[in-house]
């Protein structure tokens, strides 16, 4: 049986990264995203996402009209938590992950994880705290 993943690598093999194309809002696309149009759906059994073996079912979507996708379709099971928090980051124009801080503690930088991670292999700093 055909994955989920192995359908995705299939995808970018044959038609390319999906940032490589447009959404159909006209933004930059960033995900192949499962429209279920052929009726070909399976379920992957391990996380419950839909999807299908028919790469025609596929379109480069960005990020914010995949999910609405989702959402709107129930295409994914989200949780409600999970739902409140991709709402309060749309709400305030910015990802859940985007919002969050840290501060180093040798140096007191405060930044979002992913550049304070960068900063702290740069600087060889250890150590930080949520703000």
């Amino acid at each position: 049986m055909v994955t989920y993943f192995a359908v995705h690598e299939r995808l970018k093999r044959e038609r390319g990264k999906a940032s490589e194309h447009c959404c159909t809002c006209g933004a930059p696309a960033r995900d192949w995203a499962y429209q279920g149009t052929t009726g070909e759906e399976k379920i992957e059994k391990y996380n419950g996402r839909k999807y299908s073996e028919n790469l025609g079912d596929y379109l480069p979507m960005c990020r914010s009209c995949h999910l609405k996708l989702d959402i709107d379709d129930r295409r994914t099971a989200w949780s409600p938590e999970a739902l409140e928090r991709y709402r309060a980051g749309v709400k305030k124009g910015a990802t859940v992950n985007a919002r969050r801080r840290r501060k180093c503690v040798e140096c007191d930088m405060t930044t979002h994880p992913t550049a304070l991670g960068r900063h702290q292999k740069a600087s060889g700093h250890r150590g930080w705290e949520e703000i």
